[in-house]
């Protein structure tokens, strides 16, 4: 059966375990959106990664609008009625996605996923783009 696999700011791309038949879903979130000190950059790049995705992707994209809970609950019973998600390192996305699968449905259950890791962050982030890259840049 397919599964559903909720995308978020974080994870922009198709996990590497997901099969053609699965379904990636991405929710613009009125209340999440407005909690975050986003610029209209930030929401565009957000934009284009997705318009990209679901240009190029193996699998299905569907971007949604309207509180998660909502389109969750309305989305979920389509499929394996388990909500697959990738985990964030953000503690605000973190706090939001699991108030959010707080307030689902009783039968609709969860499985986490881990993010695929490419570079070992510094221990100490600098400040700036530029000096994180200059930091990273030889493990590439």
């Amino acid at each position: 059966m397919a599964r559903l696999i909720w995308l978020h700011d974080e994870s922009l791309s198709v996990p590497d375990w997901a099969q053609p038949h699965d379904q990636l879903v991405y929710i613009w979130d009125p209340v999440y959106l407005q909690n975050q000190a986003w610029s209209f950059k930030r929401w565009r790049f957000i934009y284009q990664c997705l318009c990209d995705l679901a240009s190029n992707a193996s699998v299905s994209l569907h971007i949604l609008e309207g509180p998660a809970p909502k389109v969750l609950e309305r989305y979920t019973p389509q499929f394996d009625d388990k909500l697959h998600l990738i985990s964030p390192r953000d503690p605000i996305l973190e706090t939001y996605l699991h108030q959010v699968c707080a307030q689902l449905a009783p039968g609709v259950s969860f499985q986490w996923h881990t993010q695929p890791t490419w570079l070992t962050p510094p221990t100490v982030m600098p400040q700036g783009f530029f000096k994180f890259w200059k930091q990273v840049t030889s493990q590439l």
